[in-house]
């Protein structure tokens, strides 16, 4: 996906996955769960200003999780449908960021 290409270029980032979100005012938002590398700090600001220097400003996540490590299926790769069970609550559990 291009969003996940795009935050995985910040020097920062281990690993994303990004998912549809409930949003109260477009009814679908863009969200970016990311595991920082060790260490490394990033605030969900920085990271939404990153994405929006480098694709369409529509395309950039609305909101940002941080989390200590993504979901895995066995085959090490990121369990997306984990990902959107765990994450993908409506804006009650979200950090809202300014579009």
């Amino acid at each position: 996906m291009e969003v996940e290409k795009v935050i995985l270029e910040h020097p920062n980032v281990h690993e994303v996955s990004v998912i549809g979100v409930p949003d109260p005012k477009y009814g679908e938002g863009i969200k970016a769960v990311c595991a920082l590398k060790p260490k490394s700090k990033l605030t969900e600001q920085e990271l939404i200003d990153f994405v929006a220097g480098k694709i369409a400003r529509y395309k950039k996540p609305g909101y940002v999780q941080f989390v200590d490590s993504l979901p895995k299926k066995e085959d090490g790769s990121i369990d997306r449908v984990k990902v959107k069970e765990m994450y993908g609550a409506g804006p009650k559990k979200m950090i809202k960021r300014n579009k």
